[in-house]
């Protein structure tokens, strides 16, 4: 079944010629114009509307048209509307084509044939401005934006819940999918700083004085050098100034588990 889409569109004057054939002097404006992104937009939704929601997992698609420009598609010193006939898609290749009909009331005043290409897009989180590392992520910083579907990989962060209060590994610039690995819990303990060193099972907690080889956030593991003992342990950062001390042999999914004892 053909789908129609009527789109009206009034813009300021822009000088136009040579459209569809028909020649008029540079000088003369129109009042009415069809830009090609005003097309783009009207082919995007109709390929929308035609594809089932299994074929595009609910996501949008951006239609591009080919040999693209900055003037008008078609312009008018009179109201016009615009419908797309025979759209036809090569999902395989990701390509369309179709005919961009101009009317006046009841009147066709020119057919346009149109091709391009298309892609499906997604809606992820986007830094508003570069932020550097040890710069805490907050809601402010963030907003949703629209990508083509390459863009976006496997481990692409897909809502801002897992942005905020997060910091950059390194410096993340604006307006730009960002991946898991590049974002991490901001440090809680500094390298250098004093920590308390923290041993504990289930019948008696060791207490002392640590120095943080390397900087910490919340839950990772860090080498801890003890003031007294200047012995190098394993600990995982609890809060601030406090870190648990690791068996020897335990993995970092393991440091919740009871520890067995360790000289440090």
């Amino acid at each position: 079944m053909k789908r129609y889409f009527s789109i009206f569109f009034l813009s300021l004057l822009i000088p136009f010629s040579a459209i569809a054939g028909e020649s008029t002097p540079q000088a003369e404006s129109y009042i009415f114009n069809i830009s090609y992104e005003d097309a783009e937009s009207a082919i995007s939704k109709a390929l929308s509307e035609r594809m089932p929601p299994e074929e595009t997992g609910g996501q949008d698609i951006s239609a591009l048209i080919n040999g693209k420009k900055t003037t008008p598609l078609y312009s008018s010193n009179k109201p016009i509307d615009v419908e797309i006939r025979g759209l036809r898609s090569d999902d395989k290749n990701r390509k369309w084509n179709a005919s961009m009909v101009i009317l006046s009331g009841e009147e066709v005043i020119s057919a346009l044939p149109l091709a391009g290409r298309y892609m499906q897009m997604n809606e992820v989180p986007v830094l508003k401005r570069q932020i550097r590392n040890g710069e805490p992520i907050t809601d402010d910083d963030v907003e949703m934006k629209k990508f083509p579907q390459v863009r976006i990989y496997k481990d692409t962060i897909s809502d801002i819940a897992s942005l905020v209060g997060n910091t950059p590994v390194r410096g993340i610039s604006a307006n730009r999918p960002i991946r898991r690995s590049e974002i991490s819990l901001p440090a809680v303990i500094k390298k250098n700083a004093l920590v308390q060193m923290r041993y504990k099972t289930e019948n008696m907690e060791i207490t002392t004085t640590g120095q943080a080889m390397v900087d910490g956030a919340k839950g990772d593991v860090i080498e801890v050098r003890n003031v007294a003992s200047k012995k190098i342990a394993r600990a995982v950062v609890v809060e601030g100034n406090i870190v648990d001390v690791m068996a020897q042999g335990v993995q970092t999914s393991q440091a919740a588990a009871p520890l067995a004892p360790i000289n440090y």
